[in-house]
């Protein structure tokens, strides 16, 4: 998840692009913008992703770091 001064972003990624364009509108409904970053091959950046941003958080940067994306 991403929040800097906005509305929250969230990448997410699955494998069938019905249950993610449904997830995506369920995002939008409460107000959040969904960053669909595709198939199941992309979980894994993700995870590591999230894994860089804990790291960073532990060691000095704190938890005001996020990704963005335009």
């Amino acid at each position: 998840m991403l929040a800097a001064d906005g509305p929250l972003d969230i990448f997410f990624a699955g494998g069938d692009a019905e249950s993610r364009q449904r997830f995506a509108e369920f995002l939008e409904s409460l107000g959040i913008r969904p960053l669909d970053a595709g198939g199941m091959e992309s979980t894994h950046a993700l995870e590591w992703a999230a894994i860089l941003l804990m790291g960073l958080a532990r060691n000095g940067s704190g938890f005001d770091v996020a990704f963005g994306a335009k």
